[in-house]
C-alpha cells in the first residue's frame, strides 16, 4: 500500500480576496466556482469590507474588515480573522477567476 497525504486532512481554507468594491467581480466567481470545484473539500471563505449575510454568499463565510484601507491592509485584516485551527490558505484573487 501506498503512503500518501489525504489533503482532506490538512487544516486548509480557500480564501478569495475581495472587497466591497469589487463585489461584482466576486458574483461572477462563486457563479463558476461550482463547475470548476464543486467538491471542495475545505471551508470556503471571502474577505469583504463590509459584513454581509452568509447566505447570499453562496457557501463562503465572509470575513469582513469594517474599514477601506487599500488592497493590501484589508488582504492582511481578513486573513487575521480566519480560525485559529487553520495553517494552510488556499488565496484566490477574485480579478483572476473570471
Amino acid at each position: 500500500m501506498k503512503d500518501y497525504l489525504d489533503f482532506r486532512t490538512i487544516p486548509a481554507c480557500l480564501f478569495v480576496a475581495s472587497s466591497d468594491r469589487t463585489r461584482d467581480v466576486f458574483d461572477q466567481v462563486y457563479a463558476g466556482f461550482g463547475k470548476l470545484w464543486p467538491y471542495c473539500p475545505w471551508p470556503r471563505y471571502v474577505g469583504l469590507t463590509t459584513a454581509v449575510p452568509e447566505a447570499s454568499l453562496h457557501g463562503f463565510t465572509p470575513i469582513a474588515t469594517g474599514v477601506e484601507c487599500g488592497w493590501r491592509g484589508e488582504l492582511n485584516a481578513q486573513i487575521q480573522q480566519l480560525p485559529p485551527e487553520i495553517s494552510h490558505i488556499i488565496l484566490m484573487l477574485d480579478d483572476f477567476c473570471c
